[in-house]
């Protein structure tokens, strides 16, 4: 049997990311073993560490006063931490001296990188190294270097087990950031009728392969910006599961900044769970990232492609209703004469109605979105209001009317998109006949004083 033995900061000295990098202190500690490496840019790190990690860092959350400084220093190496390598640059031009002194007093070693250094690519090749020492090999053993996501998001969303169940698996490196830190799941729905890539057809007919490269994109674009990330492609879905604290906003810029190199594949829309703790957490917040896709394929193009559960507001209610016949009765009372006038006329007034609600009344907006003239809109505006009644505006029923129509894309997803951007020669002009657009226009005054008494002021749940 191989002998184990540790991955000590010493040993990573030698490794080719380290070679503009110097040790400026604590050299007595260079045989502390490195368990895990992380990359730490706030000053509270009392709660993420358990020991054995090496902190990485530009220094971004060290800028305060000097005693802050110390607190920082002294709770890594009161929890055990290997050592810190800082980046010298923007955010950090020297090292503090404070850090110097307890750095040589507590045998803690500093590590000091003077020019650019590749936190994510020393991540990633140190928790290589770390399996390959445990397992007695110099690098990362062939089974463990090939393992993909797939086995990772099992183990983190439904409670699989995981690898062979050697010691090497169990204790995975790469998983240790989402067992302690926040995670968001993200489901991506990929696919479309046209592309520019010659694989766009294989992805659509679910080529694994294609899927593949599609979420490893994804991934290191999302990695690159020092996030901790799992991703894995099914069918047309890609699953990523971020481990990070940061706010829906913030994770929101990383995904469209992130989703902005899958273009060519045709991302269509993402949901976002919330960030929680722990596998239950993860789980659920995959449960929440499929209702958000669910209701996000239908959004309004005008906003981002990633839909957030915390976005929902009183839609997050709707899985809970969706018992039976509960859901789909509710929707066929406040729209059912909607989708009667589709199915018999072939008309569009149900999608009609969902954009002029999202565009909070503007009839301007909605007939840009919807690629009409508005005197087609006036004469569709006009048949809802006949088929749902003059009080669907009053605010009880106009909030009913979004929640109906919110449910029925639940119910179908894929339902009541928008139409793709057309040329001008082939926007139409009107709608099933011009006498129609001249009879709206006719009474477009009539209509519009309806309308506008509550149109003006409604507005989206999304």
């Amino acid at each position: 049997m191989p002998v184990q033995r540790p991955l000590t900061v010493r040993d990573t000295l030698d490794n080719p990311h380290f070679a503009q990098a110097y040790v400026a202190a604590g050299s007595s500690g260079l045989d502390r073993e490195i368990r895990c490496v992380h990359i730490l840019e706030i000053s509270e790190a009392d709660e993420l560490l358990h020991g054995g990690e090496m902190i990485l860092t530009t220094g971004i959350g060290c800028r305060g006063e000097a005693a802050e400084r110390r607190r920082f220093l002294a709770a890594l190496i009161r929890r055990g931490a290997a050592c810190l390598c800082i980046e010298l640059g923007a955010y950090m031009t020297c090292l503090p001296e404070e850090w110097i002194l307890q750095a040589e007093d507590a045998g803690f070693p500093l590590i000091v990188f003077s020019g650019k250094a590749r936190y994510v690519d020393i991540t990633h090749d140190l928790h290589r190294l770390i399996l390959g020492h445990r397992s007695g090999s110099p690098s990362q053993p062939p089974q463990a270097r090939e393992r993909p996501d797939k086995e990772r998001l099992g183990w983190l969303l439904e409670a699989r087990e995981y690898g062979p169940g050697s010691e090497a698996w169990r204790r995975d490196p790469l998983l240790q950031p989402f067992e302690r830190l926040p995670c968001r799941t993200v489901l991506l729905q990929l696919g479309g009728a046209t592309g520019r890539r010659r694989d766009t057809a294989a992805l659509l007919s679910g080529n694994a392969a294609c899927i593949t490269e599609a979420a490893c994109l994804l991934k290191r674009e999302l990695e690159r910006n020092g996030s901790h990330c799992l991703a894995d492609g099914d069918g047309s879905i890609i699953t990523i599961v971020i481990a990070d604290a940061s706010p829906a906003e913030t994770c929101r810029r990383l995904l469209e900044s992130a989703l902005l190199k899958l273009a060519e594949w045709l991302p269509q829309a993402a949901g976002a769970g919330e960030a929680l703790s722990g596998r239950q957490g993860a789980a659920e917040s995959r449960r929440q990232a499929q209702l958000a896709l669910d209701l996000a394929g239908a959004a309004s193009r005008g906003r981002s492609p990633c839909l957030f559960y915390e976005e929902l507001g009183v839609l997050q209610l709707l899985p809970a209703l969706n018992d039976g016949n509960r859901l789909e009765d509710f929707v066929d009372r406040h729209l059912g004469p909607l989708l009667l006038a589709d199915r018999l006329k072939g008309s569009e007034l149900l999608l009609t109605l969902k954009v002029y609600l999202d565009a909070e009344g503007n009839k301007q907006e909605a007939a840009r979105r919807l690629y009409i003239v508005r005197q087609s809109l006036y004469y569709r505006l006009e048949r809802i209001g006949e088929l749902l009644g003059a009080l669907w505006l009053m605010p009880e029923r106009r909030l009913a009317v979004q929640v109906a129509l919110r449910a029925y894309m639940l119910l179908h997803p894929g339902s009541l998109r928008e139409p793709e951007p057309q040329t001008p020669d082939a926007r139409p002009s009107g709608d099933a006949s011009s006498s129609a657009s001249r009879s709206a226009a006719s009474r477009k005054s009539k209509s519009s004083s309806v309308l506008d008494s509550g149109g003006a002021s409604a507005s989206t749940l999304l």
